[in-house]
C-alpha cells in the first residue's frame, strides 16, 4: 500500500502541475477570455469528488459507458478500465489529474502575475521569444509558487480517498489501494483497530 501511494501521489502531483502550468501559461496569454477559461477548468475541484467519481465510473464502465462505446463506434477493442490492474490505476491518476489541475493552475496563475511586466519588455526588446521568456523569466520567478504548488498537491495526493473507494474500492486485487483507503478498511470493515492506528501512525509521518 505504501509503494501503491507513492506512484500515485507522484505521477498524480507530476502530472497536475505540468498541466496546471501548462493552463496558467496559456491563459495568461488570453485577454479577452481568460477569466472564462480560469471558471472552465477550476469547475472541477469546487465539485464534490465522490459524486463526480460515480459520473466517471459510468464514462468508464465496461459494457454501456461512453468511452467504451466510442471504441466500439471505431472497430477498436474495448478495455475494462477498472476493472483490469494494468488500466485501473493509470484511470484513477487520469481522473485525480483532471480534478486538480485546476488547483495548481490558479496557483500559478497567482505567480505569474507577480512577475514585473517590464521584465518581459525588457527581454521582447532584446529579441526574446515566448520559449525564452518562459525559460529564462517566467520559470525562474515562479520557483517558490512551484515549491507551494508541490507541497498543496502532494497533500491532496496523500488525502485521496474518496475517489478511490468509488471508482475501485481499492481493486482489482489491491493494486489501487492506497494508504487513507487501507486505514479506512482495516478500522471500519475489518475492525483491527490495532493494526489501523499503526497505519495512521505512519500515515501521520
Amino acid at each position: 500500500s505504501l509503494a501503491i501511494t507513492a506512484v500515485y501521489s507522484v505521477y498524480m502531483v507530476a502530472a497536475s502541475l505540468v498541466l496546471g502550468l501548462f493552463l496558467a501559461v496559456v491563459i495568461t496569454g488570453r485577454k479577452r477570455d481568460a477569466a472564462f477559461w480560469q471558471v472552465i477548468y477550476f469547475l472541477p475541484v469546487t465539485a464534490t469528488m465522490a459524486a463526480m467519481a460515480i459520473v466517471w465510473r459510468f464514462i468508464l464502465n465496461d459494457d454501456f459507458g461512453f468511452l467504451n462505446n466510442l471504441l466500439r463506434a471505431l472497430h477498436l477493442p474495448v478495455v475494462n478500465w477498472l476493472k483490469d490492474p494494468r488500466t485501473a490505476m493509470g484511470s484513477v491518476i487520469f481522473i485525480s489529474v483532471w480534478a486538480n489541475a485546476g488547483y495548481a493552475m490558479v496557483l500559478f496563475l497567482a505567480g505569474i502575475a507577480n512577475i514585473p511586466g517590464s521584465l518581459y519588455e525588457a527581454a521582447a526588446i532584446d529579441g526574446s521569444n515566448k520559449g525564452q521568456d518562459f525559460r529564462f523569466i517566467t520559470w525562474p520567478l515562479i520557483s517558490p509558487t512551484t515549491l507551494f504548488a508541490v507541497i498543496i498537491m502532494t497533500r491532496r495526493a496523500l488525502s485521496s480517498f474518496d475517489s478511490i473507494k468509488v471508482l475501485t474500492n481499492g481493486g482489482p486485487i489491491n493494486s489501487t489501494r492506497v494508504l487513507s483507503l487501507l486505514l479506512y478498511q482495516e478500522a471500519f470493515q475489518f475492525f483491527n483497530i490495532g493494526y489501523a492506528s499503526v497505519i495512521a501512525v505512519v500515515f501521520f509521518v
